[in-house]
């Protein structure tokens, strides 16, 4: 989980916040809405919605590390995003 929270604050912090409290886009931290499968499928080949873009991650990141953001976005759930 820690590895997982350091590279959080690596390359996804800028965008979705502090332990997911939101930044470019909304707070992930409290939703129950997000799949492992959705996850790790979201991390690797981005995402397109509107104006904003999520990277591919999948060329900088091999699959174990991707899987710790995973498990790192799934512990958020039961947090509710910091205001």
């Amino acid at each position: 989980m820690e590895e997982g929270r350091v590279q959080f604050a690596q390359t996804c912090v800028y965008c979705h916040g502090n332990a997911g409290s939101g930044g470019k886009t909304g707070p992930i931290a409290g939703r129950d809405d997000l799949t492992q499968d959705y996850l790790f499928t979201t991390i690797s080949n981005g995402k397109r919605s509107g104006s904003l873009v999520m990277p591919t991650w999948k060329d900088s990141l091999d699959e174990p590390t991707i899987w710790k953001l995973v498990a790192y976005v799934l512990s958020l759930q039961a947090k509710p995003a910091a205001k």
